[in-house]
């Protein structure tokens, strides 16, 4: 973002310097912005070009990118972190927990066991189910007291 931000100030201003002396009657300072500024436009084209490609990989990945990703690498707990985001932010419980006590289970050390300690968050989310939430922390502590 802070990348992308610098991208399009630097475009706004170039293309402002240009048209302040477009707009003026000397010659010499819109070939000199034009030279060192854009390149007769090119230089914003090509940081246009790069905002949109920042923005593109700004973008965070599809559930279904991450679905497929989980079920080629099972044990890939940052894509599964990721797919029990999107699912908690729709409201989907059971799937957010299937993916989080997975974390749990598989390392309860990953981000400094977020697998339990985001679970024990959505709980009070999705106080409104009362039965999926004790299903699922009745999961849970089965799952923390397995040695």
């Amino acid at each position: 973002p802070a990348q992308l931000t610098r991208l399009f100030d630097l475009a706004q201003r170039a293309e402002n310097d240009v048209k302040l002396a477009e707009g003026s009657r000397h010659a010499h300072e819109v070939a000199l912005l034009e030279g060192v500024f854009l390149a007769p436009g090119a230089q914003v084209a090509e940081l246009i070009a790069q905002a949109a490609q920042a923005v593109e990989a700004a973008k965070p990945p599809t559930p279904h990118a991450l679905l497929d990703k989980v079920v080629a690498d099972p044990g890939d707990l940052s894509a599964r972190l990721a797919l029990a985001e999107y699912y908690i932010e729709y409201k989907e419980w059971p799937l957010a927990f299937e993916h989080l006590l997975e974390i749990v289970q598989r390392d309860r050390g990953f981000q400094d066991d977020i697998g339990r300690r985001r679970m024990v968050e959505v709980f009070d989310l999705a106080a409104s189910q009362p039965q999926v939430v004790s299903q699922w922390r009745r999961l849970l502590g089965a799952a923390l007291n397995v040695r």
